[in-house]
């Protein structure tokens, strides 16, 4: 009898023992799962942020999702989304928020679950982020001004039309310009928002040559309204008189300069944006060291550099 008790005591251990290897190995085999989110996937600015995002998840061996609204005024809609995702528990999330007031809830939850957030694009003031990547706005919105100056003189009249009102990014691209402007004797004489929405600038654009017919120069803060306004600039027969300067660096703006509709842009590292930040996200999951903060620069496009750039940028997008 105590034999038998033995031998079942010893079947019993070992069937723990199994069961808990079985568990770790179940464990181990469990992928990191990051996700990405954008303000919007509807321009190829976001499409590049994707396309860096996923290269890291392939190169590091974690699952990368990537995902955004509609369009970039769809806060609600990303604010849903990393709700959902903190449901869903993934490893870590990396963020490119469209309003901070509005995402830092729900940051606060994921900060409850322990899974950690990455800044990109956009950098917001939150005390439980764990990194940023991302472009200094106030340098790419001062480049954009510095060119406008070398193109014009001084007594010329020149326009911003920027992103949504709110939006850090964009107040700080705004800011940038109008400082790089201060004192060179070419006057502002407006700044209106056209939402990052090509349509919409387009009508920005026609109010302001209606009520400023001897304007020289626009500054747009994004590509997309940069594209709208050039085109509003073309139909007018005004191509060469109004200098338009966008800032993003998308493949549509390089083939527009290319073309002689866009005169220039302020480029963007979108490819490295979303691989650095997905690097971070990986390094931060499994408790590595790394730089927590990289400006990851802009470059100034012309008609003399566009086609090299829009070859690398068609190259990332696998075109």
């Amino acid at each position: 009898m105590k034999r038998l008790l033995s031998i079942l005591v010893c079947l019993a251990l070992l069937t723990v023992m199994i069961g808990g290897c079985a568990k770790t190995d179940n464990q181990q085999e469990k992928k990191e799962r990051v996700a990405v989110i954008l303000m919007a996937l509807d321009s190829e600015f976001w499409e590049l942020v994707k396309a860096g995002a996923e290269k890291a998840g392939a190169d590091m061996g974690v699952d990368v999702i990537v995902m955004g609204p509609a369009n970039e005024s769809d806060i609600t809609g990303q604010v849903n989304m990393i709700e959902d995702q903190v449901t869903n528990e993934v490893s870590a999330i990396v963020l490119a928020p469209s309003q901070p007031a509005a995402v830092i809830p729900a940051l606060e939850k994921a900060k409850a679950k322990n899974i950690p957030v990455i800044n990109t694009d956009m950098e917001i003031e939150w005390e439980g982020m764990a990194g940023f990547a991302g472009t200094d706005n106030l340098t790419a919105g001062r480049v954009g001004g510095e060119y406008l100056i070398s193109k014009l003189q001084p007594g010329d009249k020149v326009a911003i039309v920027r992103g949504s009102p709110g939006l850090i990014d964009h107040d700080q691209r705004t800011q940038g310009c109008i400082d790089a402007l201060a004192g060179s004797g070419i006057e502002v004489v407006s700044v209106q928002p056209a939402n990052s929405e090509r349509g919409r600038a387009v009508t920005v654009a026609e109010n302001i040559l209606q009520a400023h017919p001897d304007i020289k120069g626009f500054f747009a803060t994004s590509d997309q309204m940069s594209l709208g306004i050039a085109n509003v600039v073309k139909t007018q027969g005004k191509l060469g008189e109004i200098i338009v300067c966008g800032l993003d660096g998308e493949p549509d703006a390089m083939t527009a300069i290319l073309n002689g509709d866009l005169s220039a842009t302020v480029a963007q590292l979108p490819f490295e944006m979303g691989r650095l930040s997905v690097e971070m996200a990986v390094k931060t999951i499994r408790g590595e060291s790394f730089n927590n903060h990289i400006d990851t620069g802009c470059i100034l496009v012309t008609s003399e550099n566009a086609q090299e750039i829009l070859k690398e940028l068609n190259a990332a997008l696998g075109k």
